[in-house]
């Protein structure tokens, strides 16, 4: 998903919104979650916005984290990384 996205509140109440235990990519393990709950997600082209960082943030340090944030999303959503070779 994209920095900038919406989605309909009650899909937020059925997913039980962010999980707040994962200090990181938590809207990367809530977009997985609608999907599971069937939500239907659609690309919507064009530049609707700008983006701007600004210097060490929170994505620059999900970076240093990202073999644990990886295997926590794994660990969390098992069946549906099964398949996938290692």
């Amino acid at each position: 998903m994209h920095t900038c996205s919406a989605f309909r509140r009650s899909y937020w109440v059925q997913v039980g919104g962010i999980d707040e235990i994962i200090p990181y990519w938590e809207d990367y393990d809530f977009w997985i979650r609608l999907a599971e709950a069937g939500a239907r997600i659609k690309k919507t082209s064009g530049n609707h916005f700008y983006y701007r960082k600004h210097g060490m943030g929170k994505t620059s340090e999900a970076e240093s984290n990202r073999a644990a944030l990886f295997d926590y999303i794994k660990n969390k959503h098992k069946h549906l990384f099964l398949n996938i070779a290692k």
